[in-house]
C-alpha cells in the first residue's frame, strides 16, 4: 500500500491523474466492501459469528496443528496494521469533490413530468413528505428546492 501511495503521488500529468481518480474510485469501494458489515469476530479469524466474542478472541490463539505438528499459541486474528492500511485505502480524501452534488432544476423537472412520470411523482411527494420510523411527516417545502 505505501509502494502504491508512493507511485500515485509521483504521477503528474493531467490524463494520467484523472486515470489514476478512476482506478483508485474502484479500489475504494473494494477495500470498504472488506471492511463493511463485518462483524467484531471476523477480524479475530472466526467463521462462526454465533459464537459470543470472548470466545472468538481466545480461540483465535488457540494451540492448532499445521503441517502436521502442534502449534501452541497461533494467531487467528488480523493485525490492527493491516486493518488500518485497508481502512485507509477505503477512505474518500478530505479536498474530494462529491460529483453528486447536482438535483433536478425546475427545468429538468418539467421534462421529468413527461418523459419520466414516475420519477417526476416521487421527487414531488419527497418535496411534500419525509419519512421516519415507518411514519409520513409533512415537509417544509421551501426547504427541499
Amino acid at each position: 500500500m505505501t509502494h502504491a501511495h508512493e507511485l500515485a503521488a509521483d504521477v503528474t500529468v493531467g490524463a494520467h491523474r484523472r486515470v489514476l481518480e478512476l482506478h483508485k474510485l474502484k479500489y475504494r469501494g473494494f477495500f470498504h466492501e472488506a471492511l463493511a458489515d463485518k462483524p467484531a469476530s471476523f477480524f479475530y479469524g472466526a467463521s462462526d459469528i454465533a459464537v459470543p466474542l470472548d470466545e472468538v478472541a481466545a480461540a483465535s490463539t488457540a494451540r492448532g496443528e499445521r503441517g502436521g505438528r502442534v502449534v501452541t499459541s497461533t494467531v487467528r486474528e488480523l493485525s490492527e496494521n493491516s486493518i488500518h492500511a485497508v481502512w485507509e485505502a477505503a477512505q474518500w480524501p478530505v479536498d474530494c469533490k462529491d460529483p453528486l452534488d447536482k438535483k433536478f432544476s425546475p427545468q429538468e423537472r418539467d421534462k421529468l413530468l413527461v418523459l419520466f412520470p414516475g420519477l417526476h411523482e416521487f421527487l414531488e411527494h419527497k418535496d411534500q413528505w419525509q419519512s421516519a420510523s415507518g411514519r409520513l411527516f409533512p415537509r417544509n417545502i421551501e426547504e427541499t428546492r
